[in-house]
């Protein structure tokens, strides 16, 4: 008799191995390569030159999201984003990427950030500083500045 802990150890499955995948023909590969150049020259076909300022051209991958965002105070407390896109369209259209308001406790504050597409468009909309837009003075500047420190201190 043979006890359970002598007993020869049952063999290991076998694991099935994985089939590699099989490699695509050459009409495959050519084909592929063809919809890959297709879509690397539609955008410099479709790309419309005449909208953007010259400058945005070269900034058009813009990695530093801060760089492409702006600062917007003084601005009516009625104001919507259409306004906004309004307000920016001789920039350039659709040169807004994305609003955001400031807001304290549920109430708007009356100034908010503005992301746009490229600094190039950045740089324009903070040369509309002081624009009336909705019967108000608009504030606009990159959102990186700071105002100087207005002193105090104490003893």
């Amino acid at each position: 008799k043979k006890r359970k802990a002598e007993a020869e150890p049952e063999a290991a499955p076998e694991k099935k191995k994985k089939s590699k995948k099989e490699k695509p023909t050459p009409e495959a590969q050519e084909e592929k390569a063809d919809k890959k150049r297709k879509r690397e020259e539609e955008p410099a076909a479709e790309a419309p030159a005449a909208e953007e300022p010259a400058a945005a051209v070269e900034d058009e991958e813009d990695d530093d999201p801060k760089a492409r965002e702006v600062f917007m105070g003084g601005v009516s407390f009625s104001i919507e984003d259409k306004d906004v896109y309004e307000f920016f369209n001789d920039i350039g259209d659709k040169c807004v990427e994305k609003i955001r308001w400031l807001e304290r406790d549920g109430q708007f504050k009356g100034a908010g950030f503005i992301m746009f597409k490229t600094k190039a468009f950045a740089a324009a909309a903070c040369k509309k500083d002081g624009q009336q837009l909705l019967g108000r003075a608009t504030k606009i500047k990159p959102a990186g500045q700071k105002p100087p420190p207005r002193g105090g201190g104490g003893a």
